[in-house]
């Protein structure tokens, strides 16, 4: 990929040879500063663009083909090539991890590339595996032929000859081995004990929390539970009825799942019948009667729904953080977060009415586009490699200054920190107001005609360099 960090090393030069003054012109060339502060140089619209800050960060693009960004928050540089074709990240901290990928099929990852012996792995899913563990040592698998492959889902190593015909797997110390999976299979360390032979028979056990077996699966299912006060024995006779008694609580199923009744110290359970209606009161607080209206409240998290899945709102809290999400499918999102509360260190907020315009908000720092063309979430990649294309209208803002512009540049107002005004419309016009009151600068056709008034002293200026003085200060204005 090093002709791609070469396009962003060309990007930087050009930006550098433009020069130190603003420049403004429309959506052909400008560079100017950001609202957030960075240096900015764009060109030909939306396509080519580069972004330099005082504390680090930097983005290179030539959209819809490439971008480059190095996010300063988190040490992180993100780089894509016709994204979702192939993206890349890399972290900078203590060790420097990289990964990439390319499309859903192939991927990398090394946690530390100046370690010869860190932990790697490539992926070309799903033929193809091969990589090395924290342990340093290596492992390879020709999917379905057979090999070993570390790391992988939910599993520690997974080691398969002729899949599905024989496997052994690992989950920390839980042991396990397959046969023509999923049909037979066991699983073992000191306290946890499995096997089956599905769908025939099968049997789980953990210490003395619980022991559990099925019998021609979904048909008959026991367990017995140890749990200190909630000690008792249940089963399921599929599709007719089911009961589990415990010292806590008590459940009746009727036609399982459709109709449950649980009561206990803990919680009271109604479902009548499930999914349609399910009710439940004590450490969970729910009610639904899907999917017209529903409500659910526990520890730290918080549901509603009306005509499911269409509109939707989550909360999830703690005495640090809040985040809530709603929705109305597919065209309102909005996103509310906090962290470090009481005193929110940071503060985000997303209003997404598809496809009219998104607005983002952290801290004091503000964004609008208009339009928005995907539905549902920003990617951070949409936001390098493709929303700048679409956008027709863009507003961005900070505590002391703002800055609009429409049609990539045809129509640009800024306000300064320093009271200054810019309004441009290329190539026709341009106006502009600075402190002391009183400076102001006009001009027509990009400076064919021109007028500038500097404490007092005002000059006509006619095919770009020929300059007029008009006169001294000028009480009248």
């Amino acid at each position: 990929m090093r002709r791609w960090k070469l396009a962003g090393i060309c990007l930087a030069a050009c930006a550098g040879m433009a020069g130190g003054a603003e420049l403004d012109w429309g959506p052909l060339l400008s560079r100017d500063e950001a609202p957030s502060g960075e240096a900015r140089w764009r060109a030909l619209g939306p396509l080519l663009e580069f972004r330099a800050g005082t504390n680090g960060y930097r983005l290179a693009a030539v959209r819809p083909l490439f971008s480059r960004e190095y996010d300063v928050s988190q040490r992180k540089t993100a780089q894509d090539v016709l994204w979702p074709v192939w993206t890349g990240k890399k972290w900078h901290a203590q060790a420097t991890q990289t990964q990439w990928r390319c499309l859903l099929l192939m991927s990398w990852r090394n946690d530390d590339v100046q370690d010869p012996g860190a932990r790697y792995s490539f992926r070309v899913l799903p033929f193809y595996f091969q990589g090395r563990d924290d342990a340093g040592r290596p492992y390879w698998a020709l999917f379905p032929l057979g090999g070993t492959i570390r790391d992988f889902l939910f599993y520690d190593e997974v080691r398969f000859w002729l899949f599905p015909l024989y496997g052994r797997t690992r989950v920390d110390d839980l042991q396990g081995w397959f046969a023509l999976w999923p049909v037979m299979a066991r699983a073992w360390n000191d306290e946890v004990e499995r096997h089956r032979v599905f769908p025939f028979y099968g049997y789980s056990k953990r210490r003395d929390d619980f022991e559990k077996y099925f019998v021609l699966w979904p048909i008959w299912n026991h367990a017995r539970y140890g749990y200190a006060g909630a000690s008792g024995t249940g089963y399921v006779l599929f599709p007719l009825f089911g009961h589990v008694k415990l010292e806590d609580q008590e459940t009746w199923m009727f036609l399982p799942p459709f109709f449950r009744f649980s009561r206990g110290a803990r919680l009271n359970q109604t479902y009548s019948p499930w999914p349609f209606v399910q009710i439940t009161r004590g450490e969970v607080d729910q009610t639904y009667f899907w999917p017209l209206w529903g409500r659910k409240t526990a520890n730290g998290y918080e549901h509603g729904f009306m005509v499911w899945p269409v509109c939707m709102r989550t909360r999830q809290f703690s005495p640090r953080n809040d985040r809530q999400r709603s929705w109305v499918l597919p065209f309102v999102y909005f996103t509310d977060e906090r962290q470090g509360l009481p005193a929110p260190e940071t503060t985000r907020r997303v209003r997404k009415i598809w496809p009219l315009f998104t607005w983002h908000k952290q801290n004091d720092h503000s964004r609008l586009r208009v339009p928005t063309l995907l539905p549902f979430k920003d990617w951070e990649a949409i936001d390098r490699n493709y929303a700048p294309i679409w956008t027709l209208y863009s507003r961005e803002a900070t505590a002391d200054t703002m800055e609009q512009e429409a049609l990539w540049g045809i129509f640009r107002h800024r306000r300064r920190a320093d009271g200054s005004r810019q309004y441009a419309l290329f190539p026709l016009a341009r106006f502009a107001s600075r402190p002391p009151a009183g400076t102001l600068e006009w001009s027509l056709l990009q400076g064919a005609v021109g007028y500038s008034r500097v404490a007092g002293r005002r000059h006509l200026r006619l095919l770009y360099f020929i300059k007029f003085p008009l006169g001294g200060a000028d009480a009248d204005d």
